[in-house]
């Protein structure tokens, strides 16, 4: 049987084992040992905290085959982006020039920073097994998507009224973002695998009212 709980400290060693297997990179999942300690940390003192309001909390959960007791995914809430430090996003605007005398229309897509997203509870760190990933049934990733859904509609308060989620977009087999390196690096000055504060703002989904 699989179940979705809060993570633990405890789940350290296996939590650096899934950070390192992750491709794309999970940013949200450092691989450094000593940042995610700091971030199982941050989200156990999450859970336990009494809120009002959402703000630096995290909150990130695990997969477990209570057979086993390994650890088979992970998936997280940030819930407020850009509460503590900047969050960028590059929003795709499409820009119209048109004349009627000269019967010309253009529409020109322009990629524009900003910070729209700033204050939105965040999915982040999804992660699954590779052993669990099947074409015909996605039943695993599901359970692990929605656990954490669950989680904000019981505990509203915790988070902001819009959820937003990350694509990551094209990587090739090492892990090089051809985006990045054409774009993000020109902005930012380092390299993918770093931790970064960037995103592409594809999908932002509106919570019903309490």
């Amino acid at each position: 049987m699989l179940f979705v709980r809060p993570a633990r400290l405890a789940d350290l060693d296996e939590l650096e084992r899934m950070a390192r297997a992750a491709q794309p990179v999970l940013h949200s999942l450092p691989r450094d040992r000593r940042a995610l300690e700091s971030r199982i940390a941050l989200s156990e003192d999450s859970f336990r905290a009494e809120v009002d309001f959402p703000g630096e909390e995290f909150y990130l959960f695990v997969l477990e085959d209570a057979r086993t007791g390994k650890l088979l995914g992970t998936s997280s809430i940030v819930a407020s982006a850009g509460y503590a430090e900047p969050f960028y996003a590059f929003r795709n605007d499409a820009l119209i020039h048109a004349s009627r005398e000269l019967k010309v229309n253009r529409k020109i897509h322009a990629l524009t920073m900003s910070h729209e997203l700033t204050g939105k509870s965040r999915l982040t760190g999804f992660y699954i097994d590779p052993s669990l990933r099947s074409p015909t049934d996605d039943a695993c990733a599901h359970l692990l998507s929605r656990a954490r859904m669950l989680y904000v509609a019981a505990n509203r308060k915790r988070f902001s009224g819009e959820l937003f989620s990350l694509m990551l977009g094209v990587t090739d087999d090492t892990g090089a973002s051809p985006f990045w390196e054409v774009v993000g690096r020109k902005f930012f000055g380092r390299d993918f695998s770093s931790r970064s504060k960037w995103s592409r703002a594809d999908a932002v989904a509106p919570l019903s009212p309490k």
